[in-house]
């Protein structure tokens, strides 16, 4: 495989990652709410982490398809 099309391929599974987990935390919150929930320090600091990665992982997609 050429170099371009597997930086792509990465690139995408980057941005597939982010996705995923941005979805899980939003599934999860909405579900939470719904039963009239609040969320512990624990899950918000996971949902901090986990966009913080998000974020990340589509920052280096966007660097990667760009090198």
């Amino acid at each position: 495989m050429a170099p371009a099309q597997i930086r792509l391929a990465v690139a995408s599974g980057e941005v597939d990652a982010a996705e995923l987990l941005i979805k899980r935390d939003y599934e999860f919150m909405k579900q939470r709410v719904a039963q009239g929930g609040g969320f512990s320090m624990e899950e918000r600091a996971r949902f901090r982490f986990n966009n913080a990665l998000a974020t990340r992982l589509a920052t280096n997609a966007v660097d990667r398809v760009f090198e």
